[in-house]
């Protein structure tokens, strides 16, 4: 579904979706009452970070040259996001939790939520039998969250110590491990030769529930200087931190 709007569409869409008085009852499923989303705090939370931005660029429609002025001098933007935002009534502190509660009390609590890919991978199993199908859809334009490793250079770091942590690093990048990342928390991995739809993979398991294995279709939004982040973080604390 996503995959197929443009990115001002999706966003507009959802936020349209989240305002509407009416709710489920105006694409008519008024037994579903009110249209709940929810997101991590972006405070405290990469996801929820990275999805108030995704929402930014959204609006704009672009995927890069997003500008601090973009965020602060323009009333519309921030009317509508507010609206977005202000239709959530709390912010999970940690994006494991907020799954947790969206497969542990389904749609009384949220109707979709915006996750890692491996996180919702982790938890499609669980969401069996539950409250329907879970579905995964992907952004129009998305982010990647990798996980960094660096071994430090300093004099205060002994011989030994950067001799362990190369070898904590080649452990972790390893095909053995890799494919445990894979099979078993649904990481991709590192490894490009490690296939993601091998038998057994979640990405295999649940192909039909929307996960995807190529997206290379799906344009990456940069990420903005610095002062950008920062001015976004600070406008959501002042406007929206609960």
């Amino acid at each position: 579904m996503w995959g197929q709007q443009p990115s001002a569409a999706v966003w507009r869409n959802i936020h349209d979706a989240l305002v509407n008085p009416q709710g489920w009852a105006s694409m008519n499923h008024p037994e579903w009452g009110y249209v709940k989303f929810g997101h991590t705090d972006p405070l405290k939370s990469n996801s929820g970070y990275m999805t108030i931005l995704l929402m930014t660029y959204g609006y704009y429609n672009k995927t890069s040259n997003l500008s601090a002025s973009d965020i602060l001098s323009n009333s519309d933007y921030q009317k509508w996001f507010l609206e977005t935002e202000s239709s959530i009534g709390q912010f999970e502190s940690s994006t494991g939790p907020l799954m947790d509660k969206m497969i542990s009390y389904g749609p009384s609590t949220f109707d979709f939520v915006s996750v890692y890919e491996a996180t919702a991978l982790s938890q499609a199993a669980n969401a069996v039998g539950r409250y329907g199908e879970l579905r995964i859809y992907y952004p129009s334009a998305m982010l990647w969250s990798d996980h960094p490793f660096c071994i430090l250079n300093a004099d205060w770091v002994t011989p030994q110590q950067t001799s362990a942590a190369q070898l904590f690093i080649d452990y972790l990048t390893s095909k053995p491990a890799q494919q445990v990342a894979l099979m078993k928390y649904g990481f991709r991995p590192v490894d490009t030769s490690i296939k993601l739809d091998q038998a057994g993979s979640p990405f295999d398991q649940y192909a039909a529930n929307g996960f995807r294995t190529n997206l290379s279709a799906i344009p990456n939004v940069e990420i903005p200087a610095g002062n950008v982040l920062n001015t976004l973080k600070d406008f959501w604390s002042r406007k929206v931190s609960k």
